[in-house]
């Protein structure tokens, strides 16, 4: 089935319908498990494999989670066998086997949160380098994946990579990665953020500077995320910004805390004139 989405292009709900759409499979022992698991990475790893049959593989993947595959050990032991197949699916030359890659990365992580920080944290610089793709399906299958891993596996590892990106010469993966940046400063706790403050506040700092306004917007709103968790190092950037970056983020904290105020009012109905 597709991922939904306009044009080629896949989104969240379309991940979300693709999740559990996938065969049934039963697990009768930790050693069944095992065999499933080698005959599944063999053919996930096999260029010279059918790509009908890497996708089916990828989507076994899911199956396999599906019918209780996290509850063994066997399954975390062999997650780190699937690190290189997994990458080179999501290099794959097939949009097919793109998109069920990421699919199913993105499913992993709703599901296993932090117990697949490790596996996250080597798929994260492919996904993002397929944000730069010219096909439609492949960017946003990319963004979508990162979207996922963002909100279900919080971990510190995967904060120098994102940090770093927010450098990197193509301005869509700045876009993408300010954005991100954002999320993690609005949703993940401050002990998570705390051993890398010093790559966020740098980080952070260079995207209000940054030479696409896109990126210069949104790295404002994560500047007051930031604030939040680490209000010294906020004022460490501040400080740090010529008067103009410094006048349009104080006018964006007027404008944020009227608009917010103007949430508490009661809305009045624009036909009746009622409350």
């Amino acid at each position: 089935g597709s991922c939904g989405g306009q044009a080629g292009a896949v989104d969240e709900e379309g991940f979300l319908r693709a999740f559990e759409d996938v065969p049934t499979v039963q697990i009768y022992s930790a050693r069944d498990l095992e065999d499933m698991l080698v005959k599944t990475r063999q053919i996930i790893a096999d260029p010279d494999q059918d790509w009908n049959k890497r996708v089916d593989a990828l989507k076994k993947i899911r199956s396999l989670l599906m019918a209780g595959a996290s509850n063994y050990d066997e399954f975390y032991n062999h997650l780190r066998l699937l690190d290189p197949p997994f990458q080179a699916s999501i290099k794959d030359l097939r949009s097919q086997v793109v998109r069920e890659a990421c699919v199913t990365i993105a499913y992993m992580s709703q599901l296993l949160g932090n117990k697949m920080e490790h596996f996250t944290e080597n798929m994260l610089p492919c996904l993002f380098n397929l944000i730069q793709s010219s096909a439609k399906v492949v960017a946003t299958a990319g963004q979508v994946a990162i979207g996922f891993v963002v909100a279900h596996t919080h971990s510190s590892r995967l904060l120098p990579l994102l940090c770093s990106l927010l450098s990197h010469k193509s301005r869509d993966i700045r876009r993408a990665a300010v954005k991100l940046l954002h999320q993690v400063l609005s949703t993940w706790h401050t002990p998570i953020l705390n051993k890398h403050v010093g790559l966020l506040q740098t980080g952070v700092q260079s995207a209000i500077g940054d030479a696409d306004q896109e990126v210069r917007m949104t790295a404002r709103k994560a500047y007051w995320a930031f604030k939040n968790h680490f209000p010294d190092h906020a004022e460490a950037i501040l400080n740090s910004l010529d008067a103009s970056y410094k006048r349009t983020l104080q006018s964006d904290s007027m404008s944020n805390s009227s608009s917010s105020n103007s949430l508490h009012q009661p809305q009045r109905s624009k036909i009746t004139g009622l409350l």
